[in-house]
């Protein structure tokens, strides 16, 4: 590859617009936990609708920059197995300066989304996105 062409691939990332990258070069659509959880079964999910549900809850939804997405496969809600995918946005507030990475935790079924800042979502984002967890 060339150097421009990794250097567009950079830029377009950082500018929200990754996915365009990685369709264009053949790169999966979706990613799964590659972050050395060798054990953990990996689940497929759809980017675009984690970020049209994080979206919906942002001030200026326009704004977001998404980071890496982790989906998991092996967590529980209850006794009810889930699959969540955990990450970080960046967007603009209500003064027009952008928040800082804040992370967030979306499952798939039953579907929610929390966000750094809402009642409770420390005690979900350690239950379902920090540390080990065993089936």
């Amino acid at each position: 590859m060339s150097k421009a062409f990794i250097a567009l691939a950079a830029f377009l990332s950082l500018a929200g617009i990754g996915h365009v990258v990685s369709i264009a070069t053949g790169a999966k659509a979706w990613r799964n936990a590659d972050d050395g959880y060798a054990n953990v079964p990996r689940a497929p999910y759809s980017p675009a609708d984690v970020e049209r549900s994080v979206k919906a809850r942002l001030r200026d939804p326009m704004s977001a920059v998404f980071g890496p997405m982790r989906a998991y496969g092996d967590r529980k809600l209850g006794k009810a197995p889930v699959t969540v995918v955990c990450s970080e946005v960046n967007a603009r507030n209500g003064f027009g300066g952008m928040t800082g990475d804040k992370n967030f935790v979306y499952v798939m079924d039953p579907h929610f989304v929390s966000i750094d800042g809402d009642v409770g979502f420390l005690e979900t984002w350690n239950k379902l996105c920090a540390g080990e967890h065993r089936t």
